[in-house]
């Protein structure tokens, strides 16, 4: 589990937890410590380590990936899906 004032991939700083209640994910809101401007972001990581789990969840975000730019999907910043636990981030 991610907890508060935690770096995440050496990049993400954990600011506060959003939401646990996900059947798949945790989303925390998180700070870029590379964007100088600091601007808040959500980060959402997957906490289910099972194969099937990590495959779903990396389905999603390259989907994710594949539609930005579409008004109706958030846009993802940045992503690793090699980090343990893998994640995304989004405005």
């Amino acid at each position: 589990m991610i907890v508060p004032d935690q770096v995440v991939d050496g990049r993400f700083k954990v600011v506060s937890i959003c939401s646990t209640t996900g059947g798949m994910g945790s989303i925390l809101h998180v700070v870029d410590l590379l964007d100088g401007a600091g601007k808040p972001k959500v980060l959402k990581y997957c906490k289910d380590s099972s194969p099937v789990a990590l495959q779903r969840f990396q389905r999603e975000v390259r989907l994710m990936y594949d539609l930005r730019g579409s008004e109706h999907v958030m846009t993802i910043h940045h992503f690793n899906l090699s980090h343990m636990p893998p994640y995304f981030v989004m405005d």
